[in-house]
């Protein structure tokens, strides 16, 4: 209620900053898997490098936006934007992401997504391997962490 994106609070730079972090890991992952991070699917903005990083972190805003629902709903942002703030949505990174059946850090999530990503451009894989957004913890399965498990 009353709620605008630009408007200076709390709550908008912890969504910023969460967006800051999934971007810069899929910015990251994307010229590690050989493709042009500038060349958008659906963000095509010539003064931005990174419109297919924006394309692909938006199946990954809803971890952001569940983790500073977390916080608010722990009364964690009354009092600012502060340093343990930022440590905590750091972490979002570790977060349990299940992707094709199994669970994963967010990194490794990202990782499989764009080169799932990478696989379907060039005309190979199944289609994208997306993260899904699931309430609950693993439920007592397996974490894959191993590059292997890619």
């Amino acid at each position: 209620r009353g709620f605008t994106r630009k408007e200076p609070t709390p709550i908008n730079a912890a969504l910023n900053y969460g967006y800051a972090i999934i971007r810069g890991s899929i910015a990251r992952s994307l010229v590690s898997s050989g493709l042009l991070p500038t060349l958008g699917i659906f963000h095509r903005n010539q003064f931005n490098a990174f419109n297919l990083a924006d394309d692909m972190m938006e199946p990954y805003r809803v971890f952001v936006d569940s983790l500073v629902c977390q916080m608010l709903d722990h009364q964690k942002l009354q009092d600012g934007f502060e340093r343990s703030h930022r440590q905590c949505l750091v972490g979002i990174l570790h977060a349990k992401i299940l992707c094709r059946g199994k669970f994963y850090p967010m990194y490794r999530s990202i990782m499989r997504t764009i080169w799932s990503l990478a696989n379907v451009l060039r005309g190979l894989g199944d289609g994208l391997a997306l993260g899904v957004f699931e309430k609950g913890e693993s439920d007592g399965r397996e974490i894959y962490e191993n590059f292997g498990d890619v």
